[in-house]
């Protein structure tokens, strides 16, 4: 069983039970576990019931076993490979969590930029209807809009944001710089400059988003 908090701390480990009765204590280190999992062990709570051998391993004391008997030495490699396997699936499944999370926020963060270059738009335009242009940021082997289509604020990539490789997913510069370019478009700032001049003004607008805060 697994659980952010084992509480009582004293069930945190295995618990090796012989016919449904045990002597020991949980043992905190699963049978000496060597794996690095200092947090994750602590969140674990772990009984193994046997209802044949074993009984040979138990020391005269009754309450640890002979590491060197070779049912303990089977049982001790499946609870490893138990705990491993656990945590195989732990951490896949807080990846997933996490990037879900990156998702949410970058939607939301995305969604609020939106809001901030339509309310400026509608507000400039007197057309509660408008929505502002859309922007591309496009390199050499980018695909042409169609003729026909709407006709968006085009930058190259490269001289905006460098030379390096187009993103599987906008970053959150580019995401910003969209929603400036849309204002600037709102207020008719861009209109009197080229496009040159307009990859200009964008390339240093990031750079100031990307400094770091010192």
């Amino acid at each position: 069983m697994w659980a952010p908090k084992i509480a009582p701390t004293e069930h945190q480990g295995s618990l090796i039970r012989i016919h449904g009765s045990s002597g020991t204590l949980f043992d905190p280190t699963f049978m000496r576990y060597q794996v690095s999992e200092q947090t994750r062990l602590r969140q674990i709570s772990c009984e193994v019931f046997v209802t044949a051998g074993l009984e040979a391993a138990l020391n005269i004391d009754r309450e640890s076993f002979n590491y060197a008997h070779p049912h303990v030495v089977y049982i001790t490699k499946w609870l490893h490979a138990a705990l491993r396997r656990v945590a195989t699936v732990q951490k896949r499944i807080a990846a997933e969590i996490r990037a879900d999370a990156r998702d949410a926020a970058a939607e939301q963060a995305e969604q609020a930029l939106a809001d901030v270059a339509a309310d400026a738009w509608k507000e400039e335009s007197d057309d509660p209807g408008a929505e502002p242009p859309p922007v591309e940021f496009e390199g050499d082997d980018d695909t042409p809009t169609p003729d026909g289509a709407a006709a968006p604020y085009r930058y190259s990539r490269e001289k905006v944001f460098g030379a390096s490789k187009r993103p599987k997913q906008p970053s959150p510069a580019e995401r910003k710089l969209k929603a400036v370019v849309q204002l600037l478009a709102a207020f008719d700032v861009l209109d009197d400059l080229t496009v040159d001049q307009q990859e200009r003004l964008l390339q240093g607008l990031r750079k100031i988003i990307e400094a770091p805060d010192r």
